[in-house]
């Protein structure tokens, strides 16, 4: 199964126009100036769902000003558009044992907030997904692994490779800084497989360092109610999600490691979610400090807020920081 790896933004409520189009565009396009070759590969545009489809095209183009005239002058909260793209990667070749520019598919979608279903997509996955195919190619194969393990003369070159291919996965981390730049996002996550939460996000950024106490209350309420991260609908939302309680559904990750790790976390958001107050204020000073200083996360301070990423994203979570802000809230209130 080929799993993706995602990006949405959140934009207090709003959705992005035509200006914000062309700037999504130019920040993929940057990812790709080492390369001639064609960057954007095709497009498409929908009014209302994926059955209207308004306009299609292959240009294969470097230009971003090509993909915007093909683009209507007015979008509309009821438009989706999608154009797919490419990112550079770099890959292992197991004929040669030696390392390989890749060119991969990545998809930037925009979402109007009245685009699909009761606004499906916008209350999902927010006004921009991107969407990069696929999570596998920012992993590091076996084979690299284990002849890194073996003390002759080819160990020191599989080790390079071993730090060159887990670099790969800062092509979308320095996507996200881009995006954080020109947008200005109230939040920020970088996740797979569709899995939006905080538990189950490689890198997550907010505005406000306060809205890091804040998903304690919505991990929480995920796992106890069900809904969605950062939008409230009911329970007969086509985008409502079950509680995480029932479904134990806790990020492939963990399934995959087996049935332990998923009891494992749902035991302890359990005990979490019966000691937490919800609404509890944490000091902004203690909430930097507890992120800078958690282990298995790296945390960069922009302006008021953070950018915390797991350390070996895109193959773990940002995990360990909540739970210790569980705790620190945990003794704030008693």
């Amino acid at each position: 199964m080929s799993r993706l790896l995602h990006l949405s933004f959140w934009l207090d409520g709003r959705t992005i126009d035509r200006d914000g189009v062309e700037q999504l565009l130019e920040a993929v396009a940057a990812q790709n100036r080492a390369s001639d070759e064609a960057i954007f590969r095709d497009l498409a545009v929908y009014d209302g769902d994926l059955s209207n489809v308004i306009q299609t095209s292959r240009p294969l183009t470097n230009r971003v000003e090509d993909i915007m005239a093909y683009l209507p002058r007015n979008i509309s909260d009821s438009m989706a558009i999608e154009v797919a793209a490419t990112y550079d990667s770099v890959g292992y070749d197991d004929v040669s044992q030696t390392l390989v520019q890749n060119k991969r598919r990545l998809v930037a979608k925009r979402f109007g907030s009245k685009y699909g279903w009761q606004g499906l997509y916008f209350n999902s996955f927010g006004p921009v997904r991107l969407d990069w195919y696929a999570t596998k190619n920012f992993g590091v194969p076996i084979e690299v692994v284990e002849a890194a393990k073996h003390p002759d003369r080819a160990h020191r070159n599989f080790i390079a490779m071993i730090e060159a291919l887990r670099r790969n996965y800062s092509g979308p981390l320095q996507m996200a800084r881009e995006l954080i730049e020109l947008f200005n996002p109230r939040h920020l996550v970088i996740y797979s497989d569709l899995d939006l939460h905080p538990l189950t996000a490689h890198t997550i950024y907010h505005r406000e360092i306060d809205d890091f106490a804040r998903d304690l209350d919505a991990i929480v309420a995920l796992h106890e109610k069900g809904g969605l991260y950062f939008t409230t609908v009911s329970p007969d939302d086509p985008a409502f999600v079950q509680p995480r309680r029932v479904t134990a559904n806790y990020g492939y990750l963990r399934s995959e490691l087996g049935p332990d790790w998923v009891e494992e976390i749902t035991t302890r958001i359990d005990l979490a979610a019966a000691q937490h107050r919800a609404g509890v204020e944490l000091p902004p000073d203690e909430i930097r400090q507890l992120l800078t200083d958690t282990p298995g996360a790296t945390t960069e301070l922009l302006g008021n807020g953070a950018l915390v990423t797991a350390t070996d994203a895109p193959f773990d979570y940002v995990e360990e920081p909540f739970l210790r802000l569980f705790a620190l809230a945990s003794q704030t209130v008693h």
